[in-house]
């Protein structure tokens, strides 16, 4: 796509997040209804083996969008977005410092819950990219 329409600057990778009910509940209520907690992760390029890939993402830049949306979405419930995961992957990043992983939810999410966190997702990311 960014071939195909050059003007574009902004890339997000949606998902949910592989998780293990072990690690308890990972709900918030907000409005009176169960949300799906929401998790962004950047990729630094390094690789597993810190030999990484040939073309690395501008990970910082990416990282600052990243953080300004989690900080933005825990305004509405402060547990409505875990931190920022930082790992050594590259997640398609390098195609642009506006580029997102999104994990809504986990593996054990209802869709019920996943679909009650996306317009938290989406007033968010339209008010933060106004922004940038």
């Amino acid at each position: 796509y960014k071939k195909k329409y050059p003007n574009l600057n902004i890339f997000i990778d949606l998902h949910r997040d592989a998780y293990s009910s072990k690690n308890g509940s990972d709900v918030v209520t907000v409005d009176g209804k169960s949300v799906a907690r929401l998790m962004l992760v950047v990729g630094t390029g390094e690789g597993k083996t810190g030999n990484g890939f040939k073309q690395r993402p501008n990970w910082k830049a990416n990282y600052q969008l990243a953080k300004l949306i989690t900080d933005q979405l825990n305004k509405t419930n402060p547990r409505l977005a875990r931190p920022v995961c930082v790992k050594t992957g590259r997640y398609n990043q390098h195609v642009s410092d506006s580029c997102m992983l999104i994990e809504v939810g986990h593996n054990e999410s209802t869709l019920a819950e996943a679909l009650n966190a996306v317009p938290y997702l989406a007033k968010t990311l339209s008010d933060a990219l106004k922004r940038g």
